[in-house]
């Protein structure tokens, strides 16, 4: 049985999705950042999914044409943009001193 994702109107294959999603990250448009987790033991309860973020976010800048006053229209988009170019840059730093980032979500 295969699983179906509706967003918005639009119906996409599970299948399907994970394609679309593995030629991204081969292609460098698109990076997993693992959830950070405490100890074993510990009463936290966070999240534990992969969060995606694109790997460079002025691809989707030029995709959508928007330019500085555009994006000062959209300041949820730009906050979105802002994190990952954020991430980007955290990732080069870390990766330079063999290290990695991860993303914390609190249920």
């Amino acid at each position: 049985m295969s699983l179906l994702f509706k967003l918005k109107n639009i119906t996409i294959n599970e299948r399907t999705l994970c394609n679309y999603l593995n030629a991204m990250r081969r292609l460098f448009v698109l990076e997993d950042v693992h959830a950070w987790s405490p100890s074993l033991r510990s009463k936290t309860t966070i999240r534990t999914s992969v969060k995606r973020q694109l790997a460079d976010p002025s691809i989707a800048t030029a995709i959508k044409r928007v330019d500085v006053n555009g994006m000062l229209q959209d300041l949820n988009t730009f906050g979105f943009l802002f994190e990952s170019l954020g991430a980007r840059d955290m990732r080069v730093y870390a990766q330079a001193n063999y290290g990695e980032i991860f993303h914390y979500r609190a249920s």
